[in-house]
């Protein structure tokens, strides 16, 4: 309890600090990658019509609720799903399943490859499907995972330096360090796909993006073995952590993803910073001879 509230406490002065600058470093990443669903779903939703038939089974402007439903209609063709009428989803449940899936959309656009051979078999459309699934796993690997790197180093740096720039979240880039900072995060993102990934790895492996966004040249295995011995003891806190945020996501959702923009993506990024920090000084201390 003492650690959330002192960390709490920590990120609220940061986001004093660097409020404007903390709020379009979140809103860029929101932009360019999948970190923050809740940001971005009710803006998707907006472009999406319920009515009429898509021009392509790999139209890129469905939602992922949408993919779901129709390939699971053509997998069991002739059976009849209660309470849905052609391209009409529920409104609740088209809203959960976009927001809590854009961090795994690899998966849906794998899904919409095969809603596409289901439907138009080989031809034009599983090409487009391929050569659209080909290039959205090149971003997830080249341009997602190492924005979110870029965004953990301002954070980080923000905690000792108050003027550090926007623009530090394209630190990797500048470096021309992409190919084992993106091997190591994609490593990481293999443990999503499993159950027990999901769930108890999610948080060993946790720390890794911090560990890169400090030193991008490490190995993979020496960035595993850090985010394990950081986590280690501390995985049923990180969660309570993560839990204690409920409230505000709760009350980003009833406004549009309003919230989450100004202020609850920044204050929850900057409270896993300060986490990783204390997790950092306290694993070194735990090492000092003294």
């Amino acid at each position: 309890m003492w650690m959330r509230t002192e960390l709490k406490k920590k990120a609220r002065t940061l986001l004093k600090q660097n409020y404007w600058k903390a709020v379009s470093v979140c809103f860029i990443i929101a932009m360019l990658t999948t970190a923050y669903p809740v940001s971005t779903t009710f803006i998707s939703l907006q472009n999406i019509s319920v009515t009429g038939e898509p021009d392509a089974a790999f139209a890129l402007d469905i939602p992922n609720s949408e993919i779901v439903l129709q390939t699971v209609s053509r997998v069991f063709e002739g059976v009849t799903l209660p309470g849905i009428s052609g391209r009409v989803v529920s409104a609740a449940g088209q809203i959960t399943i976009d927001m809590f899936s854009n961090h795994i959309s690899l998966f849906f656009n794998i899904l919409r490859s095969v809603n596409a051979f289901l439907s138009e078999g080989i031809g034009a459309g599983l090409i487009l499907a391929a050569a659209g699934l080909l290039l959205a796993f090149l971003y997830q690997i080249f341009i997602n995972n190492l924005l979110l790197i870029g965004e953990k180093r301002f954070f980080m740096e923000s905690h000792s330096y108050n003027k550090t720039m926007i623009s530090k979240i394209f630190f990797l880039f500048k470096l021309r360090c992409l190919c084992r900072p993106a091997w190591i995060m994609f490593c990481r993102t293999l443990w999503n796909l499993t159950i027990v990934g999901g769930i108890i790895k999610h948080y060993e492996y946790s720390m890794i993006p911090f560990i890169l966004a400090e030193n991008p040249q490490i190995s993979r295995r020496d960035a595993f073995f850090l985010s394990k011995q950081l986590t280690s003891h501390n995985k049923w806190k990180l969660f309570l952590l993560d839990l204690s945020f409920a409230g505000w996501v709760l009350l980003s959702v009833f406004t549009l993803g309003l919230l989450e923009f100004l202020f609850v993506n920044p204050y929850i990024t900057a409270c896993r910073s300060e986490l990783y920090l204390f997790l950092r000084r306290n694993y070194v201390l735990s090492r000092s001879p003294r």
